[in-house]
């Protein structure tokens, strides 16, 4: 693969990802995709609690238009098999030390989607 034909990223735990293009359907944990909004990059959805409390959490959505943007949910109410079905080149999350992915569930965080 050519430098200019491909994408590549190492993560904050080392891990490489390789893909033939620029990602540009995304899912996102809740933070991470506030973050590309606000740098214009538009998810197609996002997992993880937006709230504490009944309403939306600014610090935690940011300006996600919530109403308009998929939701696959919080914590064990992420269905792996949803977020697959809707056919994201990327998945961005955050991990808190230990590698594991926040906001997934272990097992499904080791699934890949067929062709990854």
């Amino acid at each position: 693969m050519s430098p200019y034909s491909s994408w590549e990223f190492t993560d904050d735990r080392g891990h490489l990802t390789v893909a033939p293009r620029r990602p540009d359907r995304v899912v996102a944990y809740i933070q991470a995709g506030a973050t590309l909004w606000d740098h214009g990059l538009r998810p197609l959805g996002v997992f993880g609690s937006h709230h504490d409390g009944d309403s939306p959490d600014p610090a935690k959505a940011g300006g996600l238009p919530l109403g308009s943007i998929r939701d696959f949910g919080a914590g064990s109410s992420v269905d792996p098999d949803a977020v697959a079905a809707a056919g994201p080149d990327l998945l961005v999350a955050v991990s808190y030390g230990g590698g594991q992915i926040y906001g997934i569930d272990p097992e499904a965080s080791r699934r890949r989607v067929a062709g990854s």
